[in-house]
Parts: C-alpha cells; sequence; structure tokens
C-alpha cells in the first residue's frame, strides 16, 4: 500500500503553491462541491488574475441553478441571500449578522459604529471595503 501511494505521488508531480485562491461551497441537484481556483502568478497580479475567472465561474453556477453553502450551517438562510431577495425584517428583529454582498458574492458582516450606526461590509482584494446597502 506505501509502495502504491509513493509511487502515486511521484507520477502526479509537485505542484507549486498557488500564490493565490479562491474557493466556494455549492449545492447544485443535491450534490454539495467545493470548486478552487489558484493563480499562480506574482504576489501583485495574482488577486487580479483570479477576479475574472471568478466572476465567470459565479455566471456559470448561476446558470445552473447552484446555491451557496456558508460555513457548517449547511445551504444558505435568508440571512445569507442577497439583499434584494430578503424580506425585510420587521422592527425590533435583531438584524442578521451576514448578508451576500450582491455585486461580489461573498459575504458581507453587520458592523457597528461607536456611535452605534450600523453597515454591512467586507474586504475587497486590494484591501478596500465594500458597504454594503442594508436590505429593505
Amino acid at each position: 500500500m506505501q509502495e502504491q501511494q509513493e509511487t502515486l505521488a511521484s507520477e502526479v508531480g509537485r505542484q507549486p503553491e498557488a500564490t493565490a485562491s479562491a474557493t466556494v461551497r455549492v449545492s447544485v441537484e443535491g450534490f454539495e462541491w467545493l470548486f478552487t481556483l489558484r493563480s499562480f502568478g506574482t504576489e501583485t497580479k495574482a488577486p487580479a488574475e483570479l477576479m475574472p475567472r471568478m466572476k465567470w465561474v459565479n455566471e456559470q453556477f448561476i446558470k445552473m441553478g447552484a446555491k451557496p453553502i456558508f460555513g457548517k450551517n449547511g445551504p444558505a438562510t435568508a440571512a445569507a441571500q442577497p439583499a434584494a431577495q430578503q424580506a425585510p425584517a420587521p422592527s425590533g428583529t435583531p438584524k442578521p449578522k451576514e448578508i451576500l454582498c450582491p455585486e461580489h458574492q461573498v459575504i458581507a458582516t453587520l458592523k457597528t459604529g461607536k456611535d452605534g450606526a450600523q453597515w454591512y461590509s467586507h474586504k475587497l482584494a486590494d484591501d478596500a471595503w465594500c458597504n454594503v446597502k442594508e436590505p429593505k
């Protein structure tokens, strides 16, 4: 058995560490898929190389009717759906801690400022922040 594993490892070869990668978990027709894109470019170019591919892959998943899966809690909940698909929360109901950014298709988390103001945001590849409009 050990010999077979060593032979397989030498046949497959070793790949260099990816400079940047993006992974998504989706459910397609009842099957859960883990899909990873990798870039082996320079540290400054790798994220920029990934972004157009991520957008294309996302479009393909949408066409297939794939549903995002978040964390260990299984299929996406209403809190993780794009803002346009969420029903407004009745007054007095706490806001969801996370929502899906409709522009970037990533999780935006609820932030609370010192003055009590709340907003949703997530970090972009260039270390800038995207502030997501609150679901209506």
